[in-house]
């Protein structure tokens, strides 16, 4: 963010700079905390900690200290982007994090998925429970209770010399996500929230956007590591590009988002706390909570991408922090990559796909090409395509050239006027066409209404035939499509 500010404005950022000693044993930090500080370790070794359950204590017991492609050296002999020492005009490739900020990283990532493995356990669990039990709540609860109950302490990281910690509390108010305390006496520069954007008012007008936009790609990058399925569907570049159409939302305890049946313009991306998700229960009339939501989760792209109403109310169970993207910049982030669009709409609609969304994904197409072929029906789909083309290219051709193009496809797909056959487009189904094939005078829908017949027959008769082969399963296996409870919780 600072590398383009002049050193002599850095130099203001300095002198507003904090100073201070800790002793060892000292708290510096406490998790839950709202900070406003970042912290800059001059001197000494500090040691950031955070709560989890005991499964979860399990789970990064059975990682390793550090990735394997980690540094293993001495903490300082590694360059630090934040030391002391840095220079101004330091290299891009010589910026390179701590073993401590790596190691940090690391099983902070690693403590991020067990909490989500652990939740998604408790929610399963939950599952098994009768639907609508007034004992299942309570039920629920005690499992969640025993698996998720943070009443353990594990280490993340010991920080050293040049290390920082506590920056996204520079930016937005965050609750600390990890204790830190100085495990030695301590030499520390802090500064504040206030005192760093009234710096970055002075020395930059332009720096404010910068920052915010690092923010958002930051918290984005957070959420890769809770191994969100949309994100980690989309990919790191398209992700970022979506992050500069965010906006960062804070959300108080309590607070109704939408209500099932409302209309939709915007989903989300929890980047903390949690909400409930509530539907109707049509035979009581009563809400019901079908499920929690947390960090890492998203929801409400169902109503966005379908255009259709509220599908649950959604309530801030804590105060939460949400990133939010509204349908149009949603769209604005995907125009050139549709085939994203195209993948998350059947995955989002998993068995319940229609014929037009399996069409329009290339990998979901080519497994019903492949089933439409062992059935002796791929000239269906084959006719479709030649439709499509002859529609596409109509306005580059002249009359002669498209009257040729029609009767080819017409040799080629309706088979003799006589006679029909198995592998032949039918006379009651093509017989606009015939005609106007037959009358020299060729208008560009000349197909479109054999064609809208023949996606019918796809949509009859073959689609749900394909649905209940081992393919189709297979095929929404690897695409990881989402089951009936995934829908009740999209909203």
């Amino acid at each position: 963010i600072l590398e383009n500010v002049s050193y002599l404005k850095l130099e203001t950022l300095a002198r507003l700079c904090r100073y201070s000693m800790e002793k060892a044993g000292q708290v510096i930090c406490e998790e839950g905390d709202v900070g406003d500080e970042v912290y800059i370790v001059l001197k000494g070794k500090v040691k950031v900690e955070a709560k989890a359950s005991q499964r979860m204590v399990d789970i990064l017991d059975n990682e390793k200290e550090l990735p394997p492609s980690l540094p293993s050296d001495d903490i300082d002999a590694v360059p630090r982007k934040l030391s002391v020492t840095f220079q101004c005009d330091q290299s891009k490739s010589q910026r390179q994090l701590t073993t401590g900020r790596k190691t940090l990283a690391h099983r902070r990532r690693t403590l991020f998925q067990a909490t989500d493995s652990c939740r998604k356990e408790a929610f399963k669990t939950a599952l098994s429970c009768p639907s609508f039990d007034e004992n299942a709540t309570a039920k629920k609860e005690d499992k969640e209770i025993d698996i998720l109950k943070k009443n353990q302490t594990v280490e993340l990281a010991m920080l050293g010399v040049g290390d920082y910690f506590g920056e996204m509390a520079t930016f937005i108010e965050l609750p600390r996500s990890a204790t830190v305390t100085a495990v030695t006496n301590v030499l520390m520069v802090s500064i504040s929230k206030t005192d760093f954007k009234t710096l970055y008012h002075a020395i930059s007008p332009g720096l404010e956007a910068s920052v915010e936009q690092m923010v958002k790609r930051h918290m984005l990058q957070n959420l890769f590591h809770l191994k969100s399925p949309f994100l980690e569907l989309i990919g790191t570049e398209s992700a970022c590009r979506m992050a500069d159409e965010l906006t960062i939302t804070k959300v108080d305890r309590g607070t109704i988002l939408f209500r099932e049946g409302e209309e939709a313009n915007k989903f989300y991306f929890i980047y903390s706390g949690s909400l409930s998700v509530q539907k109707m229960n049509g035979r009581s009339g009563l809400s019901q909570r079908i499920g929690f939501l947390y960090p890492g989760d998203y929801f409400g792209e169902m109503a966005v991408i379908n255009e259709s109403k509220r599908l649950a109310t959604i309530t801030a169970e804590t105060d939460s922090i949400l990133l939010e993207i509204t349908r149009d910049k949603f769209y604005k982030c995907f125009q050139e990559t549709p085939w994203l669009i195209a993948e998350f709409i059947v995955r989002m609609k998993g068995k319940g796909v229609d014929l037009q969304s399996l069409l329009h994904y290339k990998k979901s197409m080519n497994v019903f090409i492949n089933f439409l072929g062992s059935h002796d029906a791929k000239h269906l789909i084959d006719f479709c395509n030649a439709a499509n083309s002859f529609y596409d290219q109509f306005d580059e051709m002249d009359s002669d050239a498209a009257l040729q193009m029609a009767m080819d496809i017409s040799k080629k797909y309706f088979g003799n006027d006589d006679t029909d056959n198995e592998k032949s487009i039918s006379k009651d189904i093509s017989e606009f066409a015939r005609e106007a094939i037959a009358s020299g005078v060729i208008p560009k829908d000349t197909f479109c209404i054999a064609e809208q017949k023949v996606k019918q027959i796809m949509e009859n008769e073959m689609l749900p035939s394909f649905k209940k082969t081992d393919e189709f399963k297979s095929l929404m296996e690897r695409m990881r499509a989402y089951d009936e409870m995934d829908v009740q919780l999209l909203a």
